[in-house]
C-alpha cells in the first residue's frame, strides 16, 4: 500500500459524517431501518475500497472495519480521508450516503402520516 498520508475532510464531507451520526441514533428511525441503512453504507464502503485500491481492496476494507468496529461515522471519514479514494470517487459516496439519509429520514415521517 502507498505511503500517503491521509487528507483532512472537507466542510461538506464532515457535514455528511455528521448527519450519519445524527441518524444513527436518531429514535424516530425504525430498528429495522437503521440496520438496513448500516449495511447499505457498509457495501457503499466496501465497494469503495475496492475501487480505489483494486486488487488490495478487501484488505484495506477488513482493516478499516477492524480500527474503527461497528462505528460507521468513523469508517465512513476513513473512507473519505483515505489519499488513495480520488475526489470523483469521494463526492460520489457523499453523494449516495446523502441520498440514504434523506430516504431513512423521510420514511418515518411517511409512517406517521398514515398512522
Amino acid at each position: 500500500m502507498e505511503n500517503n498520508p491521509a487528507r483532512e475532510l472537507t466542510p461538506k464531507e464532515g457535514n455528511v459524517v455528521d448527519e450519519l451520526a445524527a441518524v444513527l441514533v436518531d429514535p424516530d428511525l425504525h430498528t429495522d431501518m437503521r440496520m438496513h441503512l448500516q449495511q447499505e453504507i457498509r457495501q457503499l464502503l466496501r465497494a469503495t475500497h475496492e475501487e480505489a485500491h483494486g486488487s488490495a481492496g478487501s484488505a484495506a476494507h477488513e482493516s478499516a472495519l477492524t480500527a474503527h468496529g461497528e462505528h460507521l461515522p468513523g469508517l465512513v471519514t476513513a473512507v473519505l480521508t483515505d489519499p488513495n479514494v480520488h475526489s470523483e470517487l469521494r463526492m460520489r459516496i457523499s453523494r449516495e450516503i446523502t441520498a440514504l439519509l434523506s430516504t431513512a429520514r423521510e420514511t418515518p415521517r411517511r409512517a406517521q402520516r398514515e398512522d
